[in-house]
């Protein structure tokens, strides 16, 4: 059964017309599901209730379950969310004074195999689609008091964005629409390695999707540009294989210096492919001790310590 989220870009104005509805209908569907914050399809009361059960046995409305619900002191909420298919992610809910933030996930792990995050300790396993993102956005905004709006997006989660860009620019553009979440472009950030194909396609968006904040990271350390215009005036990080796909695969014929370029015009650092195979090699041997191993255990996205250190992992 497909779910609610899922036929949001489609399949749900097709059924809706196949049904005979008048055009309105799918407006307030949407409008109960990110303004009103419906849970369920009996949620929705202005439909009359021959509609609401004829969406319940076509559609269904979650197509996850969570898992684990967990709080920190500072407010802060992550959600270990679980599919049909038994695989995890998580996400996040962050509060900063009037900033309410939340960070989600792209994939079910990650084939880049950063030092610092955990999320790629056992590589990736499929890409999230477009309705599995929408929907780490609607739990999350759920945790919000009635009186309080989701204000950004980071896109920090498990995985890496732009090796599923197909699903990633979907998702966003639903969360930017006036009738969806009304998150203004200039306030989501897509954190990334720097995949160069991904990165060639994102700059060639029309100009309003070119002006997602895009943050490289390099090490522990994040340098942030917007992205119109200097798209390729970034710097790339020696500990995540940029110039791999999204299976983790090299794509030795894109260099780094036709890539990408520092500040002040020298190549990138580029660390070879059997030294850093090796490296990361080493290191998932090491943190296999540190990190549960535990099927039951909670994903390990969103990571920057051990979990055995940080009761809660945040954003990497």
């Amino acid at each position: 059964m497909t779910s609610i989220t899922s036929a949001l870009s489609g399949d749900l104005q097709t059924w809706l017309s196949d049904q005979g509805q008048p055009s309105f209908r799918f407006r307030q569907i949407a409008n109960w599901m990110f303004a009103r914050r419906a849970g369920q399809f009996s949620d929705m009361t202005d439909l009359p209730r021959v509609r609401r059960d004829e969406l319940s046995q076509r559609f269904q409305f979650w197509s996850t379950e969570v898992a684990q619900h967990t709080r920190a002191t500072d407010g802060t909420e992550k959600l270990l969310l679980q599919f049909k298919d038994a695989s995890r992610i998580e996400c996040v809910l962050l509060r900063d004074g009037d900033r309410r933030t939340i960070c989600i996930s792209t994939q079910v792990g990650c084939a880049m195999g950063c030092a610092f995050c955990a999320s790629g300790l056992d590589g990736v396993d499929r890409n999230l689609t477009e309705g599995e993102i929408v929907e780490q956005m609607l739990r999350l905004q759920r945790l919000l008091p009635s009186d309080e709006r989701l204000s950004h997006i980071v896109v920090m989660g498990m995985g890496e964005p732009l090796a599923n860009l197909d699903g990633l620019l979907p998702a966003l553009k639903e969360a930017r629409r006036k009738d969806g979440l009304g998150i203004s472009v200039r306030r989501i950030t897509i954190s990334t390695v720097g995949l160069p194909k991904a990165m060639g396609r994102l700059a060639q968006l029309d100009p309003l999707l070119q002006r997602f904040h895009v943050r490289i990271q390099h090490g522990l350390e994040v340098l942030a540009y917007d992205a119109p215009n200097r798209m390729f005036d970034l710097v790339v990080s020696p500990y995540a294989g940029y110039h791999q796909n999204e299976h983790g695969q090299d794509n030795g014929n894109e260099p780094a210096a036709a890539v990408s370029q520092q500040r002040g015009g020298e190549p990138s650092r580029v660390e070879p492919a059997e030294s850093r195979r090796l490296r990361s090699a080493n290191r998932r041997g090491s943190d296999r001790a540190r990190y549960s191993r535990d099927p039951a255990a909670p994903a390990r996205g969103c990571a920057r310590q051990s979990t055995q250190s940080r009761p809660m992992a945040f954003c990497r």
